[in-house]
């Protein structure tokens, strides 16, 4: 579905977009319709880009673009962004996933604030033209993740009730996908999403299938970016250290997401010092974004 689908894709993008500074500005901001209630101090823009030039195959200058925008607003004093000190850098760890380094100008400003940059977590994702990024600051924060499917690619001939059922038996475990197919004709599970979308009116059973599916399986995406590995996604794409489809998914979506945490999944919670999360997902006319923010555990309180 989207084009991030795995840390793997990325493997030869340089560890660095400085060479987008210049450009930050030049990608039209595009307002996202929902807004994802996390307990983490958050931000999350998005830009558009077309994917010509000003954008190189791995989509660095328009993820820039948004995390400029996402951070700036997250750190900066009233949240403006041209306010933040230049110094920003954007990198990645060798397992993909992305990290921001903070330097000169921008890392002293941060020392006199009291801001650390451990301590801010960003996650990017672009399909349709679309760039996201998610930029959230807390010491609690183990991982965060976010993910973006276009939904028009859904709504092409031939995308229809069976192959989006085939589709959700290659990426969901025996125990999501039970969950997933016990509740397929149930009206108002079907209408679920769409009752939190902006974009009324409620869609008939084959839109709101659409829509549940994309939800499964982006929450899979963002849920395994907050973990940090990525997936492993077959013909050879993902790193060894990616994670199977099957170990992260959605037992439901409502009135909370619930996920599913496999062994190799749990094993990964374990060595990031994960012990609890959040999760969300909303839907709009053509973008269905979920958000996995994982959380170390709650400090213990001092004893007298």
């Amino acid at each position: 579905m989207a084009k991030d689908a795995t840390y793997g894709k990325l493997d030869a993008a340089p560890d660095s977009l400085d060479p987008g500074i210049e450009e930050a500005g030049a990608f039209p901001e595009i307002e996202l319709p929902f807004a994802f209630p996390m307990g983490a101090r958050h931000s999350v823009a998005c830009v558009g880009s077309d994917g010509g030039r000003s954008a190189d195959r791995f989509g660095n200058a328009p993820d820039y673009a948004a995390a400029v925008l996402a951070i700036g607003r997250l750190l900066a004093p009233d949240g403006n962004t041209a306010a933040l000190p230049p110094g920003l850098r954007w990198r990645r760890d060798a397992l993909g996933k992305p990290f921001t380094e903070w330097t000169g100008a921008l890392a002293e400003w941060a020392r006199v604030q009291g801001l650390e940059s451990r301590h801010l977590h960003v996650s990017n994702t672009h399909d349709g033209g679309a760039h996201i990024v998610i930029a959230a600051y807390s010491a609690e924060l183990a991982g965060i993740g976010i993910d973006l499917v276009w939904l028009p690619r859904l709504r092409t001939p031939g995308k229809d009730r069976r192959y989006l059922l085939r589709f959700a038996r290659q990426f969901m475990s025996a125990e999501e996908l039970a969950a997933f197919e016990s509740t397929l004709d149930d009206p108002f599970l079907l209408s679920h999403l769409a009752v939190h979308s902006p974009c009324p009116p409620l869609p008939g059973p084959e839109e709101a299938l659409i829509l549940r599916t994309a939800a499964h399986f982006s929450l899979m995406e963002a849920a395994s970016k907050a973990c940090g590995t990525g997936l492993k996604i077959g013909v050879g794409m993902g790193r060894h250290t990616s994670l199977p489809k099957q170990s992260l998914g959605a037992l439901r979506l409502f009135p909370e997401v619930e996920l599913a945490f496999g062994p190799e999944a749990r094993q990964r919670l374990e060595e990031i010092g994960a012990a609890r999360y959040e999760a969300f997902v909303s839907a709009g006319p053509e973008m269905l974004v979920s958000v996995v923010a994982l959380y170390r555990p709650h400090p213990k309180p001092h004893s007298r």
